[in-house]
């Protein structure tokens, strides 16, 4: 669950989540972004996603990203999730050929 204050003439962000270790906090320089961001964030967190950027910041640093077939696994188990029968066999060839890839924080929507 997020929340956002006002602090100073700054806006923070205060994310706390059962899956993360501790809350993450962000700052922001109008209350339209931090809220944009929260609205992505609790989204994600509402799947069961973890950005890499909220594991490091919760976790610190020196955490690996995780497997991208993890991520696609957790992505299919999840009972929130709905995948179409004509979807299974590109999520199957991407599980065979990304099987050993890692996530990264590149080209992310939570970084900047």
């Amino acid at each position: 669950m997020s929340s956002i204050q006002k602090r100073g003439s700054k806006w923070q962000l205060r994310v706390k989540h059962h899956l993360l270790k501790k809350p993450f906090f962000h700052t922001f320089d109008d209350e339209v972004e931090a809220t944009n961001y929260a609205t992505i964030l609790d989204g994600w967190l509402a799947r069961g996603v973890v950005p890499l950027e909220l594991l490091e910041a919760t976790q610190g640093p020196g955490v690996r990203a995780p497997l991208l077939l993890e991520v696609m696994r957790n992505y299919e188990n999840d009972p929130n999730t709905r995948i179409a029968p004509t979807e299974l066999p590109t999520l199957a060839l991407l599980a065979k050929e990304t099987s050993g890839l890692r996530m990264s924080g590149r080209a992310s929507p939570f970084s900047g």
